[in-house]
């Protein structure tokens, strides 16, 4: 039988990646002010815990430095709980990288970070699986400065694409063309975009799209949870099927 691929939504775009006794969390060590949701009280104790289905994370990987997806002080004091095998960094400013590399070695923790010399290059972690960077901007212009990565993750004969906060509105995608992709991971604006047509002028097509990043009602000053209903009452399944994670501890399997 083949196995599945399992994402359990962490909080925000925080998610926990499991695939044969492989745990990954993408996004999930994050402390943000903005107006996005950080994880529950009751989730990062059972993340500090290591209790089900947190038990036994193995890799931790971010898209980009930004506080809703990154947060070196919640890293240190994760790993301070529950050391792990690696650490894929995201780019930040380097004296603040520099005192988290050693932090990370004291511990006995690989780590790396994609470069956008490595863009689309596979990096195998064992269990077989590959994770492919796909460095793209950021869709917000006043963060073009910040590396940004999406990144492609093969898992046994299924791949997974999480999207972040890609410049939907410049990105095409073309370099995808030719992967089969069995779920893709967007944000609410993201979705917008591919609903209306407008904005986005690329080609993506997983067999499922699954929409994240998504604040909590009373985190949502944006009105997005509202934007995101009316979307998805337009949306047409000719276009693919669709998931939302928008709680902690859905999922989506595959």
């Amino acid at each position: 039988m083949e196995k599945v691929v399992r994402a359990t939504l962490v909080s925000n775009a925080g998610l926990l990646v499991e695939y044969s006794g492989v745990k990954i969390l993408v996004d999930a060590i994050y402390h943000t002010t903005d107006p996005f949701t950080n994880p529950p009280k009751a989730v990062w104790s059972a993340m500090l815990a290591g209790e089900h289905p947190f038990d036994g994370v193995d890799t931790l990987l971010f898209t980009h430095n930004h506080p809703d997806h990154f947060s070196p002080e919640w890293l240190k004091e994760y790993i301070w709980h529950r050391p792990v095998r690696r650490v894929f960094l995201p780019t930040m400013e380097s004296r603040c990288e520099e005192n988290l590399k050693i932090f990370l070695e004291d511990h006995g923790i690989w780590w790396t970070h994609f470069t956008p010399g490595m863009q689309m290059e596979d990096f195998s972690i064992p269990g077989g699986i590959e994770i492919r960077p796909y460095f793209t901007r950021h869709i917000d212009k006043s963060y073009w400065n910040v590396p940004h990565s999406c990144y492609l993750i093969t898992i046994g004969k299924k791949s997974i694409f999480l999207t972040a906060d890609v410049d939907y509105t410049k990105e095409r995608f073309e370099q995808l063309s030719q992967v089969h992709i069995d779920v893709a991971f967007i944000n609410p604006l993201f979705f917008s975009a591919l609903q209306t047509g407008t904005f986005f002028k690329g080609i993506l097509k997983p067999d499922i799209f699954c929409i994240y990043h998504v604040p909590s009602q009373r985190d949502d000053r944006w009105k997005i949870r509202s934007l995101l209903s009316h979307n998805l009452r337009q949306w047409n399944p000719s276009k693919g099927k669709i998931a939302v994670l928008d709680k902690p501890y859905q999922y989506v399997e595959v």
